[in-house]
């Protein structure tokens, strides 16, 4: 098991690492100048230089990269350029808002998607079954924007229930987070099913059933543990893509997140924010598939074999 956790993480160093020069080289080779976001453009020529000098852009990419990397791994991952604060203050602050929404999506997507897949094997080509898959079908199909508006205009505008934007208490936080279930609920959904579909006709299950047992203990203690495998792998997939993919929704509900933050810094150049918030998502995808990876081998052991 530690042998296996150890090239675990080392894949996972090795991925940050990747996505860390990849972002650096990226957003250093596109056009425009942070120089003259902070200065203006109507800055004179020597003190456009000399700002160049102070923040190193005047030095070649691979030094540059190595300040910023050593920076890194000390905690500092520099200045905003439109702000002046530091770049861990300013992740620090809006990443608690993502990680909260985060959660409430995933809680959201797990409960409902479990349930209705697994309702939907055991019913199996029942009008339920069908009624199901077309609604999971149209979850799929929905663009996250038009959701939130929709669930905006009929339980914040119609009905007053509850608030059309903000984030400092629990009401804010349930209708973003059902647009962000809505996807991943879907998915979980299809996925569940077709797992369960397939444990339901194994061997086990059906000695399971000869032997007088309940169909709930059939399928609640038998089936449902061993389709359970495909079911957190995706899960932890997509509780990572919640991090750093909530862009949309949180533009449409006004939700201070880390994927607003990222636009907001693309839109000014604001080249340390934009590195230091990719990196801090990537760690986060990383670690939530290698706690997906423990869990994976917890479930079936053969895995850590492999």
């Amino acid at each position: 098991m530690h042998g296996y956790l150890r090239r675990r993480a080392l894949l996972g160093f090795i991925t940050v690492l990747g996505v860390s020069v990849g972002v650096f080289l990226m957003i250093h080779l596109v056009p425009g100048d942070p120089v003259l976001v902070m200065l203006s453009e109507f800055a004179s020529p020597a003190d456009q230089q000399a700002l160049r000098q102070q923040l190193g852009l005047d030095r070649p990419l691979y030094i540059q990269y190595w300040r910023y990397l050593s920076g890194a791994l000390r905690g500092d991952l520099g200045r905003s350029v439109r702000s002046n604060r530091p770049v861990v203050s300013e992740i620090a602050w809006r990443l608690p808002n993502t990680l909260r929404l985060a959660v409430v999506a995933t809680l959201l997507a797990a409960a409902s998607g479990g349930l209705v897949g697994v309702a939907s094997a055991v019913r199996r080509n029942t009008l339920w079954d069908h009624a199901t898959m077309l609604a999971v079908l149209a979850g799929l199909s929905m663009p996250s924007f038009w959701l939130g508006l929709m669930l905006m205009i009929i339980f914040a505008v119609r009905l007053e229930w509850l608030p059309v934007a903000g984030y400092e208490g629990w009401q804010y936080v349930i209708l973003p987070g059902l647009t962000l279930a809505a996807g991943p609920a879907a998915v979980l959904a299809r996925l569940t099913r077709s797992s369960m579909l397939e444990v339901l006709n194994q061997d086990f299950v059906r000695t399971a059933r000869a032997k007088g047992l309940r169909e709930q203990t059939v399928v609640v203690k038998h089936a449902l543990k061993n389709s359970l495998i495909p079911v957190v792998t995706v899960l932890g997939l997509q509780f990572g893509h919640l991090l750093g993919g909530a862009v949309i929704t949180e533009s449409v509900f006004a939700w201070p997140g880390v994927g607003r933050l990222v636009v907001e810094a693309i839109l000014a150049r604001d080249f340390p924010v934009v590195q230091g918030t990719v990196l801090v998502i990537a760690l986060g995808f990383v670690l939530v598939n290698l706690i997906v990876d423990v869990l994976y081998a917890y479930l079936d052991p053969r895995i850590r074999l492999t």
